[in-house]
């Protein structure tokens, strides 16, 4: 219940202040066209969400790569900062020549995530960081599908065509860290006299 409490707010953080930034001058010419030399709603939805989102990612993984426990979650963040800062650098560019505003900020609950982030360490720290990534790569991966199907700017859709299957791999990368992390959790938490089964 918590965590569908937490999605809820988070779609509401992201969703409502990117809306507020499309006013009523912004309306489309047509249903489903933007006006002339503008952005419809979907690409604007898109540019300022997407760039939330992998904005959080590089810096989330920034942390990640010097604090995370275990080497394979450094090498995970790495790889993050990598193809996401990439990312943003074309969104950016395509966003300024459609005259889409972008934050530099971190949004409210990605500030919280920071927060809670910096007060762990170790392998609840690993834990923390990878089921972040679990749910914010899949929210990348909604949002890149929408686009592709939705928009209207064709270099947005064909950016996002390029990194949907960058970011799946990142979601199967994170399911797979999870599955090994929580596998660690349980091994070390059981008593010395157990037995696993392989």
């Amino acid at each position: 219940m918590r965590q569908l409490t937490v999605v809820g707010l988070l779609f509401a953080v992201l969703i409502l202040p990117a809306t507020a930034q499309i006013g009523p001058a912004e309306l489309q010419s047509a249903p489903g066209l933007p006006a002339p030399n503008t952005a419809n709603r979907q690409d604007k939805l898109f540019a300022q969400l997407i760039a939330a989102n992998y904005l959080a990612a590089v810096e989330f993984g920034k942390m990640a790569s010097a604090k995370a426990h275990r080497n394979e979650v450094r090498q995970f963040a790495r790889r993050l900062v990598l193809h996401q800062s990439k990312a943003i650098a074309n969104l950016e560019r395509l966003a300024k020549q459609a005259e889409i505003p972008i934050s530099e900020n971190l949004g409210p609950v990605d500030v919280v995530i920071k927060q809670q982030l910096e007060s762990l360490s170790g392998s609840a720290f690993d834990l923390a960081y990878v089921r972040d990534q679990l749910f914010t790569r899949h929210m990348a991966i909604m949002l890149l599908e929408s686009q592709v199907r939705q928009g209207q700017d064709g270099a947005m859709q064909k950016l996002a065509a390029e990194f949907l299957p960058i970011v799946t791999t990142h979601l199967r990368m994170a399911r797979e860290l999870m599955d090994e992390l929580a596998g660690v959790a349980i091994r070390v938490g059981a008593p010395e006299n157990s037995h696993t089964l392989r």
